[in-house]
């Protein structure tokens, strides 16, 4: 549906510039840093890095400037190399805000190139307030983009979720909306949609899509030719109305392709939100798509279609082909220990192995070893999974998700060190802890690290975190020992915490974080 009513055409118009058609550019540099966490793998592995090796890291990293925003950053940054704006070429670093803002800047020089502001105060168009879902202060001091965006190198395209409200005298409406915009100005290539479906539940009733509750937070997918978001609830509110939604466009036109609601077995399904702590919906080589959801109602083991506490496996048009659920779900569900805190990482396909894997886990601090081609659904008395590990026992301390690198997973929870566990194949494949860090990263969340390296060359591989609370502090280790730290330093006395899980992107020699301050930092070498 394009559009619904006079407001929402004035939210589809706020700040639109030319809408040049979908000329197919040159494919940019492969060091581009496009998506979540690398890739639709959700890796956080970026193994084309050539500049930022153990040593240059240890001896001359460095904060180089902070890119001004208008608002905080808690989507990751994005790196589109070689974009040409006005005949002149840039290496441009993509900033996302919570007021509805993009921001294009020359990583290399930190001139800003172009801003895309979607909110336009003057017309009644803003980010969202906090106080208008229950003062739920997860995201502050707006709600506007939360997700990562996600680009098309091969049509310099950037796709990103805006929330915003539309105020007309007494009255105010919320709306998502999907832009596709040009990295050459930001201009929209085409016309943008408004988020909206409706389903019809298992007992004959129907429930649509609540923009003023619904929340993006995690990174959108760009695979099979569409464009993939999913939804969640600001703090498990109206969990009887207020579901887990994924949404699947067409990325050409942004027509709506496929909409799956995680709770329709009947007017009583609750909640079964999609958020993952900011981690970004995977997507194998097949275009099958992973995801994990909360707390809420789930009978999927009786043929029902609630999917509260599971990591789900969809095909391309979201029909659900998989899933696991642990054993203790209820208890869990009942105790808010989510599933859906921790997104789905996908491992790479293994020469001669039977096995396609991935890794998840669970706010309580257990991460599941997966196999995604039998995921192992449902079991009263034990978990199907091939390996649960225990890597975090304190209450509310796992989030976001891992890190790989060359057959290692990266990995741990709040107020404990991160851990390296070495990935052993064969007819039992399972993770063993083989180091980790010298300090602990404090708060609620742990951390989401991020890797770089050239290949497997030796002395290239460094693995990257940041810390929660104020300041944040960026970390860089050897990605072979954890005990060896090769930087440590302060990125601004920023308050990360509530919504801002964060990860490092690294590429082309620059790391940058964001966070809670009103720029994202650059560091380098150089």
């Amino acid at each position: 549906m394009r559009i619904r009513s006079f407001a929402a055409a004035a939210v589809l118009a706020a700040g639109i510039g030319a809408a040049p058609g979908f000329g197919v550019a040159p494919a940019a540099a492969a060091t581009g840093y496009y998506t979540y966490h690398f890739d639709n793998y959700r890796l956080g592995w970026n193994a084309k890095e050539t500049t930022l090796t153990a040593a240059s890291v240890h001896s001359h990293l460095r904060l180089v400037r902070l890119l001004a925003t208008d608002s905080v950053v808690y989507a990751q940054p994005l790196y589109a190399p070689g974009i040409v704006v006005n005949g002149v070429k840039h290496n441009l670093a993509i900033l996302a805000t919570e007021n509805d803002s993009v921001y294009a800047y020359d990583a290399d020089t930190g001139a800003r190139v172009w801003v895309r502001a979607f909110a336009r105060p003057s017309a009644g168009v803003t980010a969202v307030s906090p106080s208008s879902v229950n003062n739920c202060n997860q995201i502050t001091p707006t709600i506007g983009i939360s997700s990562t965006p996600v680009i098309d190198p091969t049509t310099n395209t950037l796709y990103v979720l805006p929330k915003l409200q539309v105020t007309r005298g007494n009255t105010t409406t919320y709306y998502h909306i999907l832009h596709a915009i040009s990295l050459s100005n930001g201009a929209d290539r085409v016309a943008p949609v408004a988020v909206h479906a409706t389903v019809k539940l298992g007992d004959g009733t129907t429930q649509s899509f609540d923009d003023q509750w619904q929340q993006n937070r995690p990174g959108l997918l760009l695979s099979n030719g569409m464009v993939y978001a999913g939804f969640g609830s600001s703090c498990d509110s109206l969990g009887s109305t207020v579901h887990g939604w994924i949404f699947a466009w067409n990325a050409k036109t942004l027509g709506l392709a496929a909409v799956l609601n995680t709770a329709t077995s009947s007017a009583s399904s609750q909640l079964g939100a999609v958020w993952q702590a900011t981690y970004a919906l995977a997507a194998d080589s097949t275009g099958n798509v992973y995801f994990a959801t909360g707390n809420g109602s789930f009978d999927a083991d009786s043929g029902g279609s609630d999917f509260g506490e599971s990591i789900v496996k969809t095909t391309p048009n979201l029909v659900v082909s998989d899933y696991f659920s642990p054993f203790d779900e209820s208890n869990l569900s009942n105790g808010d220990q989510d599933m859906g805190s921790v997104g789905v990482m996908l491992l790479p396909n293994f020469s001669g192995s039977n096995f396609h894997l991935a890794v998840s886990g669970i706010k309580s601090g257990v991460m599941y070893l997966l196999d995604r081609d039998n995921m192992g659904k449902f079991n009263a008395s034990a978990d199907r999974s091939l390996q649960d590990v225990t890597i975090e026992k304190s209450y509310d301390s796992l989030y976001g998700g891992p890190a790989y690198y060359s057959t290692f997973v990266y990995w741990g929870g709040g107020n404990q060190p991160m851990g390296a566990y070495k990935l052993q194949l064969g007819t039992h494949p399972s993770l063993t802890l083989t180091s980790q860090t010298s300090n602990s990263f404090p708060g609620e969340g742990g951390e989401i690290p991020a890797v770089s390296s050239n290949g497997t060359v030796p002395g290239s591989a460094v693995v990257w975190a940041t810390t929660r609370g104020n300041p944040i502090y960026l970390y860089a280790y050897d990605a072979r020992n954890l005990s060896t730290t090769l930087y440590s330093g302060e990125v601004g006395q920023w308050d990360a915490s509530g919504g801002a899980f964060l990860t490092p992107t690294v590429a082309d020699g620059h790391v940058f974080v964001g966070g809670s301050g009103y720029s994202v930092a650059e560091f380098g070498v150089n």
